[in-house]
């Protein structure tokens, strides 16, 4: 029927125009329309140019913004022909929280080359479906929060209107993928005329929440239930990989009982590996509830391992193991007695590392002096000497002994590497070389230790360290 009507004085103001004598028209769709708080709503604005050209008309809406409700025009700028007409849509808004009022609005359409333009009246009504409204939801933290904390939710309920509203409900929920996780009820009394209430909650995630997005929705409901408003925010759970470890052995004369327990202290599953070295003489000796998952030997030691392919969070594990002791003490007691006899008989190579007792300055060098010396009655051969420099410091190219065979950069330092075919019983070598500091020390700087490497009587690779040295400012 609305319809009908346009399209009849449409055709009115086509077959007209000389009786009507305007040079433009403005039709509306209707002159009195509504729209809900928190919805938007249109009208069609028809223009009819009635002059001998086309035009350009300019369409607009006064005020274009009043009280709550705000406007916006789909096409503003409209070009007609001569002797025809084009439409475009106005709309109108208003927030979730407006009061319901009255309002009129003028609508105009304006030539942007002569004078002509006319306009018509339109009467909106704002109108809301209840008369509470939430005006504002906050969460205290927001993007990503760890297990364990807690999250404030404050909910802004207002009743914009002049009169008193009837008691509702709030609901409040925390979601992880649409599965509820925690939630709270509340019944507020109603409220008085342009006012707000302020409801808070506190919501503590566990040790262990599970991670991802977590969405905290409110829910204002009528007394009937009904869902009248909702507004939502999003958190992200971090995910945290994290296991507590506790050991301990109950020692008694004859035997020793370790336990070792790994917890999952973060929030999702995990593998965990437990692993523990014996040495091979009481491979015998070692009793176990649970066999190991593996079981490696080398360098005279066993290692020991249990796997647990996914372990919950919050749950644990656990492992004992009985070492029989009375063969250990024996053991003990011999080996003491042997390394006593060969330390009183035998003596094996030796490094030390030295500097001189200068302070360091920048620009000034230290001297660094390796002592390696032959104790043992016997040859050894392939003697390679490394030490290495911290980038701290700068190698002098000056050496008051031996020159080093290679001096390379490496990552956070430079490596010193000197090599001899052979060292005599009781022989010795002094190796020295500077370094200068780049920047100036406070305090104490740790040098590491030097490394020996050569081939015993036996023709086997033996090793030897040096202690490190610390430097005093």
């Amino acid at each position: 029927m609305k319809k009908l009507l346009l399209l009849s004085v449409m055709l009115i103001f086509l077959l007209v125009p000389s009786v009507l004598g305007q040079d433009v028209q403005i039709f509306l769709e209707t002159t009195q329309t509504k729209i809900y708080a928190g919805k938007s709503g249109s009208i069609e604005v028809t223009v009819f140019n009635n002059q001998n050209f086309t035009d350009t008309f300019s369409i607009t809406v006064w005020p274009p913004q009043l009280g709550d409700v705000t406007t916006s025009i789909e096409n503003p700028n409209l070009r007609i022909k001569a002797k025809s007409n084009e439409s475009t849509k106005i709309s109108f808004s208003a927030p979730e929280c407006a009061d319901e009022s009255t309002i009129q609005f003028e609508v105009s359409a304006s030539s942007t080359t002569t004078n002509a333009s006319a306009s018509q009246n339109i009467l909106l009504s704002v109108l809301r479906a209840f008369t509470v409204c939430i005006s504002d939801f906050k969460l205290d933290k927001y993007g990503e929060i760890e297990p364990n904390e807690s999250l404030k939710i404050t909910t802004y309920l207002t009743n914009p209107t002049s009169k008193l509203s009837p008691q509702f409900f709030i609901q409040v929920n925390i979601k992880l993928e649409n599965r509820t996780v925690g939630s709270f009820d509340e019944t507020i009394q109603p409220i008085l005329q342009k006012s707000t209430k302020i409801v808070s909650y506190v919501y503590n995630f566990s040790e262990h929440a599970s991670p991802g997005r977590y969405r905290i929705e409110v829910l204002l409901k009528d007394e009937l239930n009904n869902l009248k408003a909702r507004k939502e925010e999003t958190i992200n759970m971090k995910i945290v990989n994290k296991t507590s470890t506790q050991s301990w052995t109950d020692v008694g004369i004859l035997s020793a009982v370790t336990t070792i327990k790994v917890k999952n202290e973060g929030n999702v599953p995990v593998p965990i590996k437990i692993t523990t070295s014996i040495p091979s003489f009481v491979k015998n000796l070692f009793f176990t509830e649970f066999e190991p998952t593996l079981e490696t030997s080398k360098d005279g030691w066993i290692e020991y391992e249990w796997d647990f392919e996914s372990v919950k969070p919050g749950d644990e594990v656990m492992i004992k193991y009985e070492i029989k002791l009375l063969y250990v003490w024996l053991f003990a007691l011999g080996t003491v007695i042997v390394v006593i006899l060969a330390f009183k008989f035998v003596y094996g190579p030796t490094v030390v590392k030295k500097y001189k007792p200068i302070t360091p300055t920048l620009g000034k060098e230290i001297t660094i002096a390796l002592e390696i010396k032959n104790k043992s009655r016997h040859e050894i051969e392939n003697v390679e000497v490394k030490d290495f420099v911290p980038a701290l410091f700068e190698v002098s190219e000056r050496f008051d002994t031996v020159r080093p065979e290679s001096i390379k950069k490496v990552k956070g330092g430079t490596v010193l590497t000197w090599k001899f075919n052979l060292l005599k019983p009781l022989e010795e070598r002094v190796l020295t070389y500077k370094i200068k500091p780049k920047m100036e020390i406070s305090g104490t700087f740790k040098l590491p230790n030097a490394y020996v490497k050569y081939l015993d009587r036996k023709k086997e690779v033996k090793s030897i360290v040096s202690k490190s040295i610390l430097i005093k400012a």
